[in-house]
């Protein structure tokens, strides 16, 4: 425990509140903690605004600096199947929201203020009671409504989501310092 407690010292803590957009569940971050290089190492996020969310697909870095993952919250009730899970973009920098919205919660194919909760940017959607599989990025021809890629996450219901971003292809899925 205090191996963990001293890697996190070095890390800013972002922290995750519930909103809604457009009838949807989202995350903001009500204020999203400066990241100082190179005081602090990096940044962190603890999912606990439900019980036993973790993420359970392998991160991606696409194309203007989103961190692209998918959390799972399964049921409490281990003698039951079934979960929820919630698509997140965060800021690679930062590990906070991005100046303009970054998804299309509300589903109307453009990014505005409307994909936004009390002028704050959603970091995360609900995708429903599902479990979901990391999100393949696709680039969309052109630039529509701010939109320059879709991200589309398979259903445990057998349905694939679509969701229209502002980020782009895939960069690259991890990194290392080198000294």
């Amino acid at each position: 425990h205090e191996i963990g407690a001293r890697r996190r010292a070095n890390l800013v803590q972002q922290t995750l509140s519930n909103a809604v957009v457009a009838g949807v569940s989202v995350r903001i971050e009500a204020a999203v903690n400066p990241v100082t290089l190179p005081t602090n190492r990096g940044w962190y996020i603890d999912f606990n605004l439900v019980s036993g969310e973790r993420i359970v697909t392998n991160p991606e870095i696409e194309t203007g600096g989103g961190v692209v993952l998918t959390t799972y919250q399964p049921n409490p009730n281990s003698c039951q199947g079934g979960g929820n899970a919630y698509l997140n973009v965060f800021n690679f920098a930062t590990g906070g929201s991005f100046p303009l919205p970054e998804l299309d919660v509300n589903g109307d194919n453009k990014l505005s203020s409307g994909d936004q909760s009390g002028g704050k940017n959603p970091v995360s959607m609900y995708l429903g009671n599902v479990f979901a599989s990391a999100a393949t990025i696709l680039p969309t021809a052109g630039n529509t409504g701010g939109i320059t890629a879709r991200k589309l996450v398979s259903t445990s219901n057998i349905q694939v989501q679509s969701t229209g971003d502002r980020g782009g292809t895939r960069q690259r899925s991890g990194w290392w310092e080198v000294r």
